[in-house]
């Protein structure tokens, strides 16, 4: 595990990194914390502002963080949760095919 001051160093060098690359893509960055940057956006004419964070993960339970485990649990969770959705979306198709058949067999 990395000591605080490394943390420190490698946070900030990220944050410097990040706030090059928004600027280099014509973004007005605004430092808003120690690991916080901002920058202004406009969508359809309404103004809000895109917060970044760069933060050093730890890790819990007296495990270390594990980058590649939370990316794979991360895309088993999306993919469950499309796999849901199409379910979802197949069962609201075959109601619809019924009432439908329904309703003309009813005229």
């Amino acid at each position: 595990m990395l000591s605080r001051k490394n943390q420190n160093i490698l946070r900030e060098g990220a944050v410097q990194s990040l706030m090059r690359v928004l600027a280099d893509a014509d973004c007005d960055v605004l430092r808003v914390g120690s690991g916080k940057v901002c920058y202004p956006v406009v969508v359809d004419g309404e103004e809000g502002y895109v917060m970044l964070t760069v933060s050093i993960p730890k890790g819990s339970d007296g495990e270390e963080f594990d980058g590649d485990a939370e990316a794979e649990a991360y895309k088993v969770e999306v993919a469950a949760k499309a796999e849901k959705a199409e379910e979802k979306a197949k069962a609201k198709a075959a109601k619809i095919a019924k009432d439908k058949a329904k309703r003309e067999k009813d005229e």
